[in-house]
């Protein structure tokens, strides 16, 4: 089964400049357990090195390189959805939020093939994650193929934060990509005007807070 990882970089109404999505795709769901695994062994989490959650934010840069030359070694296939907020304001909002993850989502069902997703949970609000369910349903999502979950306890949500984190220094900060990394990703970048374009009903979506 084509199982896709997704997780996003900071929010859409933050200072950056790009708001950006990454994707890992496996075939087999049990590869992100065995490379976390893998890491945690190599890299020594019993001497306190490799916190139990595994994020890219206060990583080593050791922890970083190891991560992506397994990328690489796996062979497995990322993609990165970049969104230009040409110098506009955008609400962090459930709804403007679902406009973004329809863009990837409709693009990853219908040619890329994946079979199921799994997002990290970016609201903490029961109301706005329903909120979020709602406005993909009404872009036409086949909802029962989307799971929600955290990088607690999804190991393919560690590998996208990692791959985002790459490229959100990348986007924002100005700072190298790993030749390596650049070998795996596949990317696409559109403005927030085209990406609004893209959805079936973008009502409400205004760029204002």
């Amino acid at each position: 089964m084509n199982i896709a990882y997704i997780d996003e970089s900071g929010n859409l109404a933050d200072k950056n400049p790009f708001f950006i999505v990454a994707v890992v795709s496996v075939k087999d769901e049990k590869l992100p357990s065995r490379i976390i695994k893998r890491v945690r062994r190599v890299l020594g989490r019993s001497k306190g090195k490799v916190g139990k959650e595994l994020k890219f934010s206060g990583s080593s840069a050791r922890l970083r390189e190891y991560l992506v030359k397994r990328l690489e070694s796996e062979n497995l296939y990322c993609f990165v959805f970049v969104v230009d907020k040409i110098g506009r304001r955008i609400a962090d909002t459930p709804e403007n939020y679902g406009i973004v993850l329809n863009w990837v989502l409709k693009e990853g069902f219908s040619l890329l093939g994946w079979e199921e997703v799994v997002v990290d949970r970016k609201f903490d609000k029961e109301r706005d994650q329903l909120e979020l369910v709602s406005v993909l349903k009404n872009e036409g999502i086949q909802i029962d193929r989307v799971r929600f979950a955290d990088s607690v306890s999804e190991d393919g949500i560690k590998l996208a934060d990692f791959v985002v984190g790459f490229y959100g220094q990348f986007y924002n900060k100005k700072e190298p990509l790993p030749k390596s990394l650049r070998n795996v990703v596949s990317e696409e970048r559109l403005s927030w005007s085209l990406v609004k374009q893209k959805a079936v009903a973008p009502k409400g979506s205004d760029d204002s807070d």
